[in-house]
């Protein structure tokens, strides 16, 4: 079955596409790069032993570069882990190959010389010409082996091998086949889509109105005791251990525009000269700005407790030496600092490692406005998809965009507000929706979405609440498909063959592993820049070139 597939496309479209580069580089016989490796006879004497066979290091930059891997990078390489896929197909060679041994599929010298005086060699099973095919001789041959390092006799050997793994290819593949249903479902998964219109609703963007009293924290942290305890255990190691010093702040912000005038810049500050008087005469800073929080006009925020380290905040050097430098319960400010005004009220200092008792309510904090955050979050997208729901009664060509525009759209709209976005089309694939995120639930319930049903939701996707709205479906028409059958067939055989051998060579690796061992030389795997992939490399696992 082709289902298996989908749940590994990314991987399959590297090595797919990578494949293709192997297919189409033209090699020349004139100066390459080495791809950053060290010269040859350094101490990367080899590049992995598959059971009691010892592939070279010289073997590995030969089939790197005749892979063009060294057509990519910096970042890109290491993004499509050139050097751990080359690896792998090395691997997966020798595998084949010694299968070709223990099946008595050999080939010999001679067939290997005949197949390259034809003027072709094989490279992870695909064939490619010497560059002068028409006119190839056997000086251009021992030119262009030279140039790479080996010897004609060492080259054939490595040709041998790879028409030995070829043979086994042509083993596992015979046989094979795809039915009419097979394709046509594959053919139907990939044409059939759907484009989803979207509001989202981010708990992070409700806390400012949160009134969270100290009580209410320390009831939260005795009733749930255990589950705090589990995340100071999970977070101790780089939340709690061997802290730098810090400092419990709450702060008032002001932003400034970038077009505000030297005027405006220097009135700024009185707009916030309440807020540092009520804080200072004992009031709570949450309070004191509550006016102009409310306010969405009023370009006010309130961040509320929490610690912070010098330079974490945009607070600008001299703010920060005042504030590392002030006592508990001061307040700072009005404050002009990196293009905003600023009161911050100092409420604790604290250094080294922490206790769970010192932290409990700290934790017990973040939980309990997580928490509350949610239910207003979820709270105001039931109310926004009640008001779409009423909208697209009354009139059925409208779109969400219509009824939540965005800021460009409808001047008159706050950041705050909700917008609708748009998803564009996507087909079934996984649990990760474009532009909303990971929902297994979402993504079940687009499928089954219709006109006269389009809405979903409200449905938590990280630490969002987001309802959906289907725009349109695009169902695949079976007349199109009897138009691509035949090329649709051969492209699904074509997948079905990966599939068989990438399985076989999974399995395989494995027993060799097992038994006789696969040792790797994780040196040869290091990039120009003298770092390691993003991911560690690991022999015998699944292929994922960006480590999802």
């Amino acid at each position: 079955m082709l289902e298996p597939l989908r749940r590994h496309s990314r991987s399959l479209l590297i090595y797919l596409l990578f494949g293709i580069i192997i297919l189409v580089f033209i090699i020349s016989f004139g100066p390459q790069s080495v791809g950053g490796f060290s010269a040859p006879g350094s101490v990367l004497d080899f590049a992995v032993k598959v059971g009691k066979r010892e592939v070279t290091a010289q073997e590995y930059r030969t089939a790197f570069l005749l892979a063009g891997g060294d057509r990519f990078e910096g970042e890109q390489a290491k993004q499509a882990r050139v050097r751990e896929i080359v690896l792998d197909r090395l691997i997966d060679r020798e595998l084949l190959a010694q299968q070709a041994n223990e099946l008595g599929l050999t080939v010999s010298r001679e067939e290997a010389e005949d197949f390259v005086l034809g003027g072709k060699f094989l490279l992870f099973g695909g064939a490619k010409g010497f560059s002068n095919e028409a006119t190839f001789s056997y000086d251009d041959f021992t030119r262009f082996v030279r140039f790479y390092g080996f010897t004609p006799a060492t080259f054939l050997e490595m040709q041998q091998r790879e028409l030995q793994a070829e043979r086994v290819r042509n083993f596992l593949k015979r046989g094979l086949t795809v039915s009419s249903a097979e394709v046509k479902s594959e053919w139907e998964h990939r044409n059939t889509q759907v484009n989803l219109e979207y509001v989202r609703f981010a708990s992070g963007k409700f806390e400012s109105t949160l009134v969270v009293t100290p009580e209410a924290v320390a009831a939260y942290a005795v009733a749930n005791e255990t589950a705090l305890k589990a995340t100071f255990e999970k977070d101790k190691a780089f939340r709690f251990t061997k802290l730098p010093k810090e400092k419990k702040l709450e702060i008032v912000k002001l932003a400034l525009s970038a077009e505000a005038t030297d005027a405006e810049k220097q009135a700024a500050p009185k707009t916030l000269d309440s807020v540092a008087a009520g804080a200072k005469a004992g009031q709570a800073l949450t309070a004191s700005a509550k006016k102009l929080t409310a306010d969405a006009k009023s370009g006010v925020t309130y961040q509320a407790a929490s610690w912070k380290r010098e330079g974490s905040e945009g607070l600008g050097t001299p703010l920060w030496t005042e504030v590392m430098a002030a006592a508990d319960n001061a307040v700072i400010g009005p404050k002009t600092a990196e293009g905003a005004v600023y009161v911050v009220k100092v409420l604790a200092t604290r250094e080294g490692d922490q206790t769970y008792e010192q932290v409990k309510l700290e934790l017990a904090d973040e939980a309990l406005r997580k928490s509350m955050s949610g239910v207003k979050a979820k709270s105001a997208a039931e109310a926004a998809l009640a008001t779409a729901k009423q909208a697209f009664e009354k009139d059925a060509t409208k779109t969400l965009k219509d009824v939540f525009p965005s800021p460009a759209e409808g001047s008159t709209l706050t950041a705050d507000e909700p917008r609708a976005e748009e998803t564009g089309s996507f087909m079934r694939e996984g649990i990760n929706i474009d532009g909303i995120g990971r929902s297994a639930d979402l993504a079940k319930a687009a499928w089954s979405l219709t006109k006269e049903n389009p809405f979903f939701g409200p449905v938590e996707v990280a630490s969002s609440y987001v309802f959906v709205r289907l725009k349109e479906r695009k169902d695949p028409d079976a007349a199109e498909f009897e138009k691509s059958k035949a090329t649709e067939t051969q492209m699904a055989a074509t997948v079905k063959s990966y599939q068989v051998l990438t399985e076989w060579s999974l399995n395989r690796c494995r027993q060799v592993a097992d038994s006789s061992g696969i040792n790797v030389n994780d040196q040869i795997l290091v990039y120009p820049d003298g770092k390691k992939g993003l991911v560690p490399y690991k022999p015998c696992a699944p292929a994922s070139p960006f480590g999802s």
